[in-house]
């Protein structure tokens, strides 16, 4: 279990860092193994950091969306 929340953990930082490629190789590092032998409560724990790391990159997805928008903006207007 905590193998798996140093992971997870991890790729919270990675995903705040937007080290995207490192972030997904993480993940893909996830293996039965890692949830084979958890309880209901590590489970619902291990899920819960899952569920926060998708928020967190749809945040910094929509982030750069906006920046994206706003450079075609700029760019419009220069030009």
């Amino acid at each position: 279990m905590e193998n798996l929340k140093a992971l997870l953990l991890e790729c919270q930082l990675l995903i705040k860092e937007e080290k995207w490629e490192e972030a997904i190789s993480k993940l893909k590092s996830l293996s039965e193994e890692h949830f084979k032998n958890l309880t209901l409560e590590e489970a619902k724990e291990c899920l819960n950091l899952l569920n926060f790391l998708i928020q967190q990159t749809e945040e910094k997805k929509l982030q750069m969306a906006q920046t994206m928008v706003n450079i075609n903006r700029l760019k419009g207007s220069i030009f």
